[in-house]
């Protein structure tokens, strides 16, 4: 199966791993059920935003240690300590950056990234 094509916004490139392209579905999809459409809607926004942000400025991401040349970066829409958010999991390309996965920050992120 074929990674999602390139997306280009400003001067910057933004590519999806299959994984990282499924991850935001099923993030969509429990959205929606759980909160509603709209919520679903403003939710995926807010992750897209975030997603572009970092392709403007991969540095806010933290290097992941285990696994060279990754980095990763919490999306919280709550600023609160204890809410719960997404983990963006990312490498920097050229003029951009390329979604490995985004994963609930419940999840142990690592185990997500043995074939990466």
């Amino acid at each position: 199966m074929a990674d999602s094509p390139a997306s280009r916004h400003s001067d910057c490139i933004i590519e999806f791993a299959d994984a990282a392209t499924l991850d935001l579905a099923s993030i969509d999809n429990a959205t929606d059920s759980m909160w509603g459409h709209n919520q679903a809607d403003m939710y995926i926004e807010f992750l897209q935003g975030v997603i572009f942000d970092l392709a403007q400025h991969p540095a806010l991401g933290r290097d992941a240690a285990q696994f060279p040349g990754v980095k990763t970066y919490v999306a919280k829409s709550r600023h609160r300590r204890s809410a719960h958010g997404y983990r963006i999991v990312y490498r920097s390309i050229g003029n951009g950056i390329r979604i490995i996965r985004i994963l609930h920050t419940a999840m142990q992120w690592q185990d997500h990234l043995m074939n990466e």
